[in-house]
């Protein structure tokens, strides 16, 4: 459901897996939940401040963060910037 959290449990019931078979899948993809759920949030919320005018806030919801500071934290931690700010560089607005 959308702005509910994104847990494993979630994601494995969805699958019809346990968590911790899914756990064993991701480590024989050598990858893990937490590295997964960081590249879809970071791709997802980087098509989104490109191709709409959602606010931050309302992305965040729809990434599953339980608050904007969450969201803008990990966005620096990925970007290096806000999503306003890179969203301004990206797509500068016309005078």
């Amino acid at each position: 459901m959308v702005g509910e959290p994104i847990t494993i449990a979630r994601i494995a019931r969805d699958l019809a897996l346990t968590p911790r078979t899914l756990q064993r899948h991701l480590v024989k993809e050598g990858t893990g939940y937490q590295p997964l759920l960081d590249d879809v949030r970071r791709t997802t919320a980087q098509r989104l401040l490109t191709a709409t005018d959602l606010g931050d806030a309302e992305i965040a919801f729809l990434l599953g963060f339980a608050e904007l500071n969450s969201f803008t934290r990990a966005f620096r931690g990925w970007e290096g910037t806000t999503p306003r700010l890179w969203r301004a560089r990206l797509l500068p607005r016309s005078a």
